[in-house]
This record gives structure tokens, sequence and C-alpha cells, in this order.
């Protein structure tokens, strides 16, 4: 199981069964059945499982065709139980840790010399000159700062938190399972933020010895809210611009606006207050209908029905920037 990314509401889960999608034959993904519905693990709640069971190879194939040659993961949701009706709780409040945060960068006026000492590896002449590389050495002047800035406005932890509550209960001819969750998730700049919110509703009814009806209803909402501008990775990304902008570049202008007139393009800092809103919102629905008979015993008559339901809405706003030198001219 890896994670590609930390991004808030991005951070997919994606992974291989070892043997079959991970196998020679085949570089397909597993196939994930939540509740007898082809689904996204992501689109379940890890509170509402109650057991997985991975297929894979002959077993997988037998069943589910072309689409299991990467494996199948079943994932089954709780399900009421007859007698005393239960309310459970849980949750989780706690930090997300910046993954550079305690990176040590050198100082400015070491980078230049650095530079410098390439540059002569490489029969070229100096980059920076002594003149200008003591302008940054003990500088108090943010127009040559000693240290990059760079980095100094990215918070170095992102709060998260979730909530979960569930009630469960029947009288052994109805029983039911009821709950329903919230993950509020924030990232290291303050236009950055996900939350989710699901309900869950399984019912059992057994009319009789033989008979017994279930039903499943889920529902999922993504909430997703970032900067205009794409910074996982892009030309003006955010976070990648900061990291990687040189040190001598001053983070400010001499009349206090920000610098925009840098190497990787806009000020990331700029990028991330004034670089509009990207919001996206995804509802998702999965329902199932299953009736059991007992013919015999030992022998059973299963019928189900199901349906995924999928609808997304994004809205991404990216006003002009203004690529200003240190004189405050276009």
């Amino acid at each position: 199981i890896s994670q590609q990314n930390g991004r808030p509401g991005l951070s997919g889960a994606s992974f291989d069964i070892r043997g079959a999608s991970l196998s020679t034959f085949s570089s397909n993904p597993p196939l994930v059945i939540i509740d007898g519905v082809v689904d996204n693990i992501d689109d379940v709640n890890p509170a509402d499982v109650d057991k997985i069971s991975i297929l894979k190879d002959a077993a997988a194939a037998a069943i589910y065709g072309a689409r299991a040659t990467g494996g199948v993961v079943l994932i089954t949701t709780k399900s009421g139980s007859s007698g005393k009706l239960t309310i459970s709780y849980n949750g989780m409040t706690g930090f997300q840790r910046q993954p550079y945060g305690d990176l040590k960068f050198v100082n400015t006026a070491t980078w230049m010399k650095a530079n410098n000492e390439a540059a002569e590896s490489d029969g070229s002449p100096d980059i920076f000159s002594q003149a200008d590389i003591a302008k940054y050495t003990g500088s108090k002047d943010p127009q040559f700062p000693e240290n990059t800035q760079w980095t100094s406005w990215i918070s170095k932890t992102a709060p998260q938190q979730s909530h979960n509550i569930s009630v469960r209960g029947g009288n052994g001819t109805l029983n039911f399972y009821l709950s329903g969750g919230l993950l509020k998730q924030d990232g290291f700049v303050t236009n950055d933020s996900y939350t989710r919110k699901n309900v869950l509703l399984n019912l059992d009814y057994r009319p009789s010895r033989r008979l017994e009806i279930s039903t499943n209803f889920a529902y999922l909402r993504n909430d997703q809210t970032h900067a205009g501008v794409n910074y996982n990775g892009g030309l003006y990304g955010i976070i990648r611009n900061a990291v990687f902008t040189p040190p001598n570049e001053p983070l400010y202008n001499p009349d206090g606006s920000y610098n925009n007139n840098v190497i990787w393009g806009s000020s990331p800092a700029y990028n991330e207050i004034y670089g509009g809103d990207a919001i996206g919102t995804s509802d998702n629905f999965r329902m199932s209908f299953t009736l059991k008979y007992e013919i015999l015993k030992g022998l059973n008559l299963n019928i189900t029905t199901a349906a995924k339901l999928a609808y997304s809405n994004s809205i991404r706003l990216k006003p002009k920037i203004p690529f200003l030198d240190a004189s405050g001219q276009v």
C-alpha cells in the first residue's frame, strides 16, 4: 500500500496484491468491491469496515472475469445485531508534520560559493563575484537575505481531525447499523483544506427462517479547497517553488509587495494568497439490495442488485498575476 501524495483530499492510496497485480502477467490494479458494489477503496470509512477478504489468481478470475486479473479486494461493512442497542464513538485530533520541516538550508553566501565551485569544476567563470557574496554575508538587509526566506511562511504542522459515531441494534427479525463520520484535514498553506462527510445504513430483515433481505445505503461527500494555481509539481507550483527558489532572491520588494520576478515564476507566497481558489465537491451514493432464500439446507438462492451514482463539480478561479521587478515595474 502506498500513498501518492500528502495533499488534503488527494492523498488516495494505491495498492498491489502480491502474486496478482504485482505478477509478471498482470499490471492491473486490484478490483475493489464494497458490499457487492465495485467502488474505490477511498470511498469507504475505515471505521465502518467489518472484514476484508483478498482473492487472486484463478479464484478471482472465475468469479469476476478479466477485471480481476489484478486480484479482488472484498470489503464488507458492519451490520446490525440483535440485542441491546449499542452506541459507539471514536475520534481523533492530531497534526501532520511538514515532510521537509527539519531540512537545514545553507545560508545564502555558502550557496553562492557552492555555485562558484560548481562553475569552476566545469571550467566556467564564477557566477557570483566576491562583492556580491559579501552583500549577503551576515546581512540584515531583507533585499540581501542572509538565509532563504521562501519557506518561512509555510506552516510546519497542519491540523486534522476525525469523528465517527454509530448505532447498532435489532430484535432478530430486523437488525440495523447506522453510522456517520466527519474528517477534516488542513494543508500546510492557509488556502488548502479537505472535508469528508459520510453516512452508512445497513438493514437486515428476516421475515422467515428461509428468507433474508438485506439493504445497504452509503453516502459520501467530499469538499476540497486549494489555491487556484497548481502547486503539486507544476512550473508555478507553490510548495515546489518555495523550496527551490534561490536564497539570494528576496521574498519582498523594497515597497513591501511580494517579489514576483523570481526564477521559478511568481512568488509562491503571493500565489497562495492571491492566486485564486479551486473548489471541488463530489457526492457519491452506493446502494445494494440482496435477497437470500434457502431452498435446501446448504443450497441458497441469492439475488443482488446494486448501483453507484457519482456527481462532481469543480470551479477554478485564477486571476492574472503581475510579474513585477524590484522597482515595481511589470
